[in-house]
């Protein structure tokens, strides 16, 4: 039986629209819907319709840290990009999902708002990293997070941050063990002087660039081992620089991220990813696990 759309949902969804456009990987098939709300008030509305029609739905932020397969997505890809808009008072901030992480992070270092230098630089939204905890050895969401409003089955909610079930790259909404959709996150910060916050911004900017490889990528690709070398290390010593499958490649200048040099293309990225990860279980016996969602 074909599903329409609603007239009331004309203006939000499409159908049969690329996903890699709306990757940094540049990878993804063809999604059946494409939903992209601009309020709250929209994302309920596209929620409540998939649930009348029984279909499978994924959220997408700046899509930095996933990777779809060529096959596309049988069910709707809610865009959440344009869920955006922010404010402050004194030491806190609640910034909406779609709001981009770097761009907040270097706005608060210009107040003199510190906690958040760890974040300039990572592509994504504030929704994605709350999701995944993003983070590097510098700090992490989970470190500056105290709660966030969400969407459940049950309606809006805020949620404290006990709630959110933090951990390393991971949090209960990835698991799936929390079924929510992030809206807006509280943050809080401390006040620090603005030009002690931008040098560690420009010191954080300039080692990010010395070791993150320049290209169409979705970041690391594996978590580091809870012991041992870490995940970087690891495929370095494999033998994995260098590896390549069809228009994807691993890089020269970190092994634990794979560029993308075509578009379109997830078979390349994902044989690539397996390479990777079966040699590293040849030289080390050991598995590694995905720090990227790949959905297929």
């Amino acid at each position: 039986m074909k599903i329409s759309i609603p007239p009331s949902l004309a203006p939000l969804v499409t159908e049969n629209q690329s996903i890699w456009p709306l990757t940094s990987i540049r990878v993804g098939g063809v999604s059946h819907w494409l939903a992209k709300p601009a309020t709250i008030s929209d994302l309920s509305v596209i929620i409540a319709w998939t649930q009348r029609q029984s279909l499978p739905y994924v959220v997408l932020g700046g899509g930095t840290n996933v990777v779809f397969s060529d096959q596309g997505y049988d069910g709707v890809v809610i865009y959440t990009r344009e869920l955006t808009g922010h404010h402050i008072h004194e030491d806190q901030v609640v910034a909406s999902a779609g709001e981009s992480l770097a761009g907040l992070a270097m706005k608060f270092n210009r107040l003199g708002l510190s906690g958040m230098e760890w974040a300039c630089g990572i592509p994504g939204t504030v929704g994605g990293a709350l999701v995944m905890n993003a983070g590097t050895h510098d700090g992490d969401m989970a470190s500056v997070v105290e709660g966030a409003r969400v969407m459940t089955p049950s309606g809006v909610q805020h949620w404290p941050v006990e709630r959110l079930e933090f951990g390393y790259r991971t949090s209960g909404l990835r698991t799936g063990r929390k079924e929510a959709i992030a809206l807006e996150v509280d943050f809080r910060l401390h006040h620090d002087d603005p030009a002690r916050c931008i040098e560690r911004e420009r010191s954080i900017l300039e080692a990010r660039q010395k070791t993150q490889p320049q290209g169409a990528s979705c970041g690391c690709i594996f978590k580091n081992p809870e012991n041992g070398p870490p995940a970087g290390m690891l495929l370095d010593q494999a033998g994995c620089k260098g590896l390549r499958v069809g228009a994807a490649t691993v890089s020269s200048v970190h092994a634990n991220f794979v560029i993308n040099e075509g578009q379109d293309n997830a078979s390349d990225v994902l044989a690539l990813i397996q390479q990777m990860k079966d040699r590293v279980i040849e030289a080390r016996s050991i598995s590694l696990n995905p720090e990227v969602v790949i959905v297929e």
